[in-house]
């Protein structure tokens, strides 16, 4: 059953920070009246007695981008994550950053009823998000633009206004823009012409400046590569400008600033292994010239990768400097205007108020003229500077305080600047200004101790920015795993004081126990170390709490990854637990692997039962048939429920979600999503049956991975809230508010963007009278019965459509105009995509090329076209492959007759074929969802299956060499019913010309994914080289004829006989 609240309802429940389940998602369900829950996402705890921002996913790769996007006079932060998706800490307006969401949502286009509809999406570019905010159209707003994994960049343009503002997508690939991986964008006028120019960094480590052809209304960026900018009307002069490779590092992460405060833009550069690249601008605010200043800028090294921002987190007029790093922690450096901090130190100017924006040597004037005229005021001065009396002037003053960073190419390094790496990492002495001893991810650069060769002097890039390192926990991270991963709780009331403690497990094995010092209604978090909660031998920790012996207080029943269980009893009291190691391989049991135990009474006979999950996402159960005091736990059922988690690593907890008397079952999975079971017991039936599944993927609730449920009041309102531990040591936190029956929920109101009638088309001199008259309804004669017919191909045509479509052509048709015939695509090898219109003239084809480059394609050399439905929706999308082994991906979001293809790069983010990627979609596990096969250079086929992702999709690697497949080189995998048995036949095609035949197999035959070998007559046909096969009903006689693209270029033509000989 389908359910969505109105536009709305989600709008204003994403104001008040509520979860708004029902958004766009299907929930598989058992009754029409189930109730749908309604949860708050919490970020905020206490950990040892300090508010901390507790329950996240985590903000690895951090990139950050801060905005006004709402007008309010503050700007908000906004930050880029590994995930693909970006988070908002909302400025309250003292620049107290908090974080108000993990996943902020745009508006995107959509079909309902065959209507055009925007639908409120959470923004996820697939990996790597890297968002910026520019006013692209000058209309008064800021539009968001986002950086990918996939090196396109995600175009999301405001159509409200400054205070309300709408976003929604307007292409996941602005401009056709490819940034080869990682990109990140900036936006800013270089050359004073009124019109923004593209900074963009990349995962091979090139800065590139795409200078905007365009207005300041209406911007346009060119391609970088020649053959395609000579397509495209007004790129004919355009110029990119590459700023500067930092090869052999990766992932370039650039940003403007104006260090010297002359009006034109700086550039720094964060690498992927820490340092920091500072190209001065030399030129001018007209034409900008920038040179390397610096290769370790500030001897800053983070570690691993780094992106800088800059931002006035004080508001004292100069920008702090913060830096996203490969983990969670975002490094801050305060901006100490070297002249104010000095001035501040002079007793006399204490209370004396100066303006810190005035120039240098102006504010220095002023504040001797306070003290005492000149050259009295020098002396105070000085000491205040902690220069020598030698200084004699206060240009000098200025001059050596204002003397730039020693990692400068333009700096004589000198002994008195030289930056200490010893120095605390909280002293204020200008010798540590550089140097960040704090936790990892942050390193110590020791070459800058050891250099002492002179650099070559040119203009010296003088800047009052002189920074101090603060933190390298900027958003005040609390870690309840600290350095651990793979989150497994449970929670109970162990210490006796009436509210809930914390019990984790992790990968490393190590079980993590938090005492709650806060109460029912606010915990505060406080370890306890217990040394038998080391690892002892064990990974993958799961802990279940239950008093197994009736002795009144908590033991320990502990899963691990080699399937069995590890018992440790409590020797302590309720109050005062003391867990000590009592049995291992606790009861004999063995479920094979990962092992997640729950301990509860799931028989109502007044004792403690046994459920396990484990790594094959079965559910094992054990009934108790000793006693409360002494367990005996029976094997009663190796599929409780005949539940089993897709993606397997099951993780049972118990929900009571109808208000019944009866436990329901949450079950965590490897993919991070939550299935829901229901009990409705019979009289007399053993527990384990009674059970249906609710919803495969409850409420769209879900983390990054390995999903590890667990229900308990957090707030004291005697409801049950819900803890979700994940794969990268996180631990999530949502509150119960409330719930709602579907007939309490409005009908949905979606957002038309289209409610025209398409126009009846008048010849000139006709009228409406004119037209045809309406369809008359006659019988239908019965369809004559299918009958399975082997092929019998015949070569019509060795060169179709009487031309050549470049060397390696591989052939695609599809009806794109709605006329009722197939239109033709080719892909070749220098990455041309040409699209030709089938226009029939005295009842032969005749072939009008309308593109020479479809959809602007610009994805690369040996472009493979494949029109397939790999969102399962009923028309054909596009995918493409290329050279590079990627694939790229086109949604059709218009109707099978008149298809509108969107790029969309998430689904196949992380999709390679290694080179030369073929692909090809077919429902390989037969479970719903269309999987993908990839044929490549090497000859063999890459298997990736579908799985749900949110609201999407993605494709997983499940196996790199599907039926150990080896045709040589170039594998070409094709799905097609070519002998009408109503089921799919494999044919791989190959460079050499061979065409190899699979068939399904029956139940009989035990063959690999269940396909068969079969020599039938496909195997007889002699291909050319380089043979990529299409079979498509090209003469709309009922059965597949065969069209084959060529090495050489030409498209041949094969006409199937089989009805016509039958």
């Amino acid at each position: 059953m389908r359910r969505r609240f109105s536009i709305r309802q989600c709008w204003t429940a994403a104001l008040l920070g509520i979860l708004c389940i029902s958004g766009t998602s299907t929930l598989p369900a058992a009754e029409d009246n189930d109730p749908i829950y309604q949860w708050q996402r919490q970020y905020y705890g206490k950990l040892n007695g300090q508010e901390k921002l507790l329950y996240t996913r985590g903000f690895e790769r951090s990139i950050l981008s801060f905005a006004d996007f709402d007008g309010d006079g503050d700007e908000d932060l906004f930050v880029g994550k590994r995930d693909g998706r970006i988070a908002l800490f909302r400025n309250p307006g003292d620049n107290q950053f908090r974080l108000e969401t993990e996943d902020f949502s745009a508006f995107q286009e959509d079909i309902q009823n065959s209507r055009k509809v925007r639908i409120k999406h959470v923004i996820d570019v697939g990996t790597n998000a890297a968002p910026t905010w520019f006013d692209i159209d000058d209309d008064g707003d800021l539009d968001l633009f986002v950086g990918s994994g996939d090196g396109t960049v995600f175009f999301y343009q405001n159509r409200g206004n400054a205070l309300l503002p709408i976003l929604e997508l307007v292409t996941p690939a602005y401009m056709n823009i490819q940034a080869n991986g990682n990109s990140v964008p900036n936006f800013s006028d270089v050359n004073a012409d009124r019109a923004a120019d593209l900074l963009l960094g990349n995962q091979q480590g090139d800065t590139k400046l795409y200078y905007n052809q365009g207005v300041a209304t209406r911007a346009l960026f060119c391609p970088d590569v020649p053959s395609q900018r000579s397509r495209i009307k007004g790129c004919e002069k355009a110029r990119t400008l590459l700023i500067g490779n930092i090869s052999p590092e990766v992932d370039a992460t650039p940003t403007f600033v104006d260090w010297e405060g002359d009006g034109d833009q700086d550039i720094l550069v964060g690498k992927s292994r820490g340092r920091i690249d500072f190209y001065l601008n030399r030129g001018t605010k007209l034409q900008p010239e920038w040179e390397l200043e610096s290769s370790r800028f500030l001897f800053i090294n983070t570690g691993g990768f780094s992106a800088p921002r800059f931002f006035d987190v004080n508001r004292d007029g100069y920008p702090e400097l913060l830096i996203g790093t490969r983990t969670s922690r975002i490094l801050y450096y305060e901006n100490r205007d070297p002249i104010t901090t000095g001035l501040k130190q002079v007793e006399a100017l204490r209370r004396v108020n100066l303006n810190p924006r005035k120039a240098p040597l102006a504010l220095m004037e002023k504040a001797c003229a306070q003290i005492d005229v000149f050259p009295n005021c020098l002396p105070p001065l000085l000491e205040g500077f902690g220069l020598p009396l030698e200084v004699t002037t206060l240009e000098e003053i200025v001059e050596r305080s204002l003397r730039p960073s020693p990692s400068f190419l333009s700096t004589e390094i000198g002994p008195d600047i030289v930056p200490d790496p010893q120095a605390s990492s909280n002293a204020a002495a200008p010798g540590n200004m550089y140097t960040m001893q704090v936790n990892a991810p942050v390193v110590n650069d020791e070459e800058t101790t050891t250099e002492t060769a002179d650099p070559p002097v040119s203009r010296e890039a003088r800047s009052r920015n002189h920074y101090w390192p603060v933190t390298d926990n900027f958003f005040n991270i609390g870690e309840m795993l600290p350095k651990d991963r793979h989150t497994l709780v449970t929670a109970g009331d162990w210490d006796g004081d009436g509210d809930p403690d914390l019990l984790l497990g992790s990968r490393s094995g190590a079980l993590y126990a938090y005492i709650n010092q806060g109460g029912t209604e606010d915990p505060d978090w406080s370890r306890l170390e217990v040394p038998a909660l080391a690892p002892n031998g064990r990974s993958f920790s799961a802990p279940s709490l239950a008093d197994l012996d009736g002795d009144g207080d908590l033991d320990i029943l502990v899963g691990r990854k080699d399937g069995t269980l590890d018992l440790l009893r409590n020797e302590g009291s309720q109050e005062s637990p003391d867990w000590q190691m009592a049995e291992v391989r606790f009861a004999k049991i063995d479920i094979g692997s990962r092992s997640t135990p729950l301990i509860r009474d799931l028989d109502g006979d007044s004792d403690l039962d046994l459920l396990v999950g484990n790594s094959q996402g079965f559910l094992i159960y054990f009934e108790n048939q000793g006693s409360p005091e002494k367990t005996n736990f029976v094997l009663e059922s190796a599929r409780f429920a005949n539940a089993q988690s897709s993606s397997g690593n099951a993780v049972p907890a118990i929900f009571q979600w109808d208000d019944d008397e009866n436990a329901d079952l949450l079950i965590g999975e490897s993919s991070g999503t939550l299935q829901l079971l229901t009990h409705q017991p019979q009289p007399n039936y053993p527990v384990s049956l009674g059970w249906q599944q609710q919803a495969q993927i409850w409420q769209n609730l879900e983390t990054v991975g390995s999903s590890a449920p667990f229900l308990v009041d957090l707030n004291g309102d005697q409801q049950q809230d819900l803890l979700v531990g994940d794969e990268d040591g996180h631990l999530l936190s949502w509150l119960f508010i409330g719930k709602q029956q579907p007939t309490d929920i409005a009908p949905p109101e979606p957002v038309m963007t289209a409610n025209t009638l398409e126009r009846l088309r008048v010849s000139e001199g006709q009228t409406f009278t004119d037209q045809p008259p309406g369809p008359t309804i006659q019988a239908v004669p019965s369809t004559p019965p299918i009958v399975p017919r082997e092929p019998s191909y015949e070569l019509v045509s060795p060169r179709f459509a009487e031309q050549n479509f470049g060397n390696r052509a591989v052939p695609a048709l599809l009806d794109l105009d709605g006329d009722g015939d197939l239109d033709l695509i080719v892909g070749n090898r220098r990455g041309e995509l040409r699209s030709f219109q089938n226009d029939p003239e005295n009842g032969s084809d005749r072939w009008n090329l309308m593109d020479e480059n479809f959809l602007e394609y610009s994805g690369g050399a040996n472009a493979a076209p494949v029109f397939a439905d790999v969102d399962d929706d009923g028309d054909k999308d596009l995918l493409i492959g290329n050279e590079s082994g990627s694939v790229l991906f086109w949604e059709n979001r218009g109707t099978p007759e008149f298809p509108e293809f969107f790029r969309d790069p998430r689904p196949m983010n992380g999709v390679t074929s290694g080179r030369n990627s073929i692909p090809a979609i077919y429902d390989v596990n037969q479970d719903g969802r269309a999987d993908l096969l990839l044929g490549n250079f090497g000859g063999n086929v890459r298997l990736y299956l579908q799985e749900a992702n949110g609201t999407g999709f993605r494709f997983r690697l499940y196996h790199r060499r599907f039926l150990d497949l080896d045709v040589g080189l170039g594998a070409v995998p094709v799905f097609a019913d070519f002998n009408n048995d109503q089921q799919n036949e494999l044919v791989v095609g190959s460079d050499g010309g061979r065409l190899i035949e699979f068939r399904p197999a029956d139940a009989t035959q035990d063959t690999p994914w269940g396909w068969k070998l079969n020599d039938g007559p496909l195997t007889k046909l002699s291909m050319p080289v380089g043979s990529v096969p299409v079979f498509v009903d090209y003469d709309s006689d009922g059965d597949l004829d065969l069209i084959v693209g060529t090495e050489a270029g030409d498209l041949q033509f094969y006409r199937n006989k089989a009805i016509e000989e039958n």
